[in-house]
């Protein structure tokens, strides 16, 4: 699933959640909504963030992730236990690729990995479990914001200034 693709499944689960009332699952996997969607975006920021402060930054930012997953999985409610387990597996991957010791030459491949298999658990975990019709407003705001938040990053990443024209 693109970043889109994964953003369009969540909406849709939202909006069942909302159209079904709020129950501890339904906040549960509201909670988790938004935080997948952040982790999705800033594991797919290393494939453009290569050194420098912007890698500093987007490592600081999935190390974070990871301690805001857990913190959420902590709370899970009975009936969502079986999705503990995915949840703790993708944390272990941010943690991976947030605190890789980098040197000349080694480390970097590491930390791609681990970003890239944070990035593919947190896909899956909204493929199979996060799979509604619709979104409620309220999280359409936050997701679009995340949206315009990561895409402006992402430009400025892959679109630096150009330097003025004589």
């Amino acid at each position: 699933m693109t970043p889109d693709e994964v953003v369009e499944a969540i909406l849709t689960w939202d909006r069942v959640r909302t159209a079904a009332g709020d129950t501890p699952a339904a906040q549960y996997f509201s909670g988790l909504a938004s935080l997948l969607a952040d982790i999705i975006a800033r594991a797919s920021e290393l494939e453009v963030r290569d050194y420098g402060e912007g890698l500093d930054t987007t490592r600081y930012h999935l190390g974070a992730k990871a301690r805001a997953l857990r913190g959420v999985t902590a709370e899970a409610p009975a009936e969502c236990r079986n999705t503990v387990e995915p949840l703790r597996a993708i944390t272990v991957h941010l943690d991976n690729a947030a605190h890789q010791e980098l040197m000349m030459g080694s480390g970097w491949t590491e930390m791609a990995e681990a970003a890239e298999a944070a990035l593919a658990g947190a896909k899956a975990f909204v493929d199979r479990y996060l799979k509604p019709e619709f979104f409620s407003a309220e999280t359409i705001t936050i997701l679009e914001g995340t949206i315009a938040t990561v895409a402006g990053r992402q430009n400025a990443i892959i679109l630096p200034e150009q330097p003025a024209q004589r």
